[in-house]
């Protein structure tokens, strides 16, 4: 360094900044970016500190109720400038429906329907201003477009990360014959694209908002969900007030316990363990998700008549207190394994999810093997279950065991046989 340089830092720094210059730059040039960390850091606790000083005297909680309240208030005000409320309701018959459509519509201006039977609820050649499809993911293309035919404005409304609409073979069948014959486009596949796919392929450019408030889920259940499926975007707006047990895991014993697609001895931790626990915490409305409809028959035929259990599918846009998810598959499958199949079963938890799984290192390098890791990260229990069989030593992964157990034995007949011998 020349001599300006040496006094431009000194003045601007101190004498020992000069004694850096004299080590080598291999040193030098480490500690530097170390201490840049060192600073950084300081600055950021600091900015951290200030920060909850001001935030010290903010009432959130007012200030979250402050948008509801004023759009409700606004709400109310543009019903009663719509709609005069001192003069009586006009009554209408079944046949008006059909006959007096525009006029039951403007007294009524909101219907409710499917997408299968919109179109006849009242005549089939009234338009409404705005349809809003609801759970649009699992509307099929053909009800859904039929369904657009009746209205000069859509809303579309759905995730593509929860479950499509489920076709039966005759559907597939049919909509192959279809397209081969016509040469769709591929935005219009109908075994391939749901109305909410379809249209997101369609009309690529069209305005879309993200939904990012999250209110159903305890925050340690939906960030799985947010952070595995949602690249973090959504806004979990629930608290955490440090509930016990909000996720556990318990992994049956090593063995090959599923047969097909049921899976017993899962079934016998629910109700020898998982049912106990969730007892002892008093929840009201518990539900048993599993991806099979088998296992549903048989839980259905083994527990309580008022546990609601049903397949993924069917407990898609619903939600239970406490929700049991059990994955029957020993070793699991690719159908099982569906992100979108996962995202829909945990989310169905509000306040508590328990999973139960088989034990085995092919299952970590799944989802639910992603859940397992996070439920560990977030402090929560991964359990392994003692509900056990005599017949276990019968499975392959129980061979050292059973090499133990006949040695010991085999010892232990030995040494009786010298004892008596004696």
């Amino acid at each position: 360094m020349g001599l300006i340089q040496k006094i431009f830092i000194l003045f601007r720094f101190n004498h020992s900044a000069l004694r850096m210059f004299l080590h080598e730059p291999e040193l030098v040039i480490p500690y530097l970016q170390q201490q840049f960390y060192v600073l950084h850091r300081q600055e950021l606790t600091e900015e951290r500190v200030q920060l909850e000083k001001k935030l010290e005297g903010f009432s959130f909680a007012e200030k979250m109720t402050e948008p509801a309240e004023k759009s409700l208030r606004l709400f109310h005000a543009e019903l009663s400038e719509a709609f005069d409320w001192r003069r009586p309701h006009r009554h209408f018959s079944q046949q008006d429906l059909q006959k007096n459509s525009g006029d039951f519509n403007q007294e009524y201006p909101v219907v409710l329907s499917t997408t299968y039977s919109v179109k006849s609820t009242l005549n089939p050649a009234h338009v409404y201003d705005y349809l809003i499809v609801d759970e649009a993911s699992q509307a099929d293309l053909a009800t859904g477009v039929l369904a657009f035919s009746c209205a000069r404005n859509v809303v579309i409304v759905g995730d593509l990360q929860q479950l499509p609409n489920v076709l039966d073979s005759k559907s597939l069948r049919d909509s192959e014959d279809i397209r081969a014959r016509y040469s769709l486009p591929k935005a219009y596949h109908f075994s391939a694209h749901n109305l909410l796919s379809s249209a997101a392929a369609a009309w690529p450019d069209i305005p879309s908002v993200l939904l990012r408030e999250h209110y159903r889920c305890h925050p340690k259940i939906i960030n799985f969900c947010n952070q595995k499926f949602y690249d973090g975007k959504p806004i979990v707006m629930t608290e955490d007030h440090g509930e016990p047990d909000v996720l556990t895991m318990y992994r049956t014993p090593p063995g090959n316990h599923a047969r097909g697609h049921t899976n017993q001895r899962q079934i016998d931790v629910i109700r020898q363990e998982v049912f106990p626990r969730l007892m002892k915490q008093e929840y009201k409305s518990i539900g048993i998700i599993t991806p099979y409809k088998d296992q549903v028959a048989v839980l259905q035929a083994q527990l309580s008549r008022n546990l609601e259990t049903a397949t993924v599918h069917k407990f898609q846009g619903r939600e239970k207190g406490a929700i049991i998810l059990t994955s029957v598959d020993n070793v699991i499958t690719e159908f099982v394994d569906d992100p979108r199949m996962l995202n829909v079963a945990v989310s169905r938890a509000v306040r508590s999810l328990t999973v139960i799984t088989s034990q085995t290192p092919r299952n970590d390098r799944t989802n639910y093997g992603d859940l397992a890791r996070y439920i560990e990260y977030n402090n929560c229990e991964i359990i392994e279950s003692t509900v056990y069989s005599v017949f276990d030593l019968l499975y392959q992964e129980y061979d050292r065991q059973r090499r133990i157990f006949f040695f010991c034995g085999l010892r232990c007949a030995c040494v009786a046989g010298q004892y008596f011998e004696k």
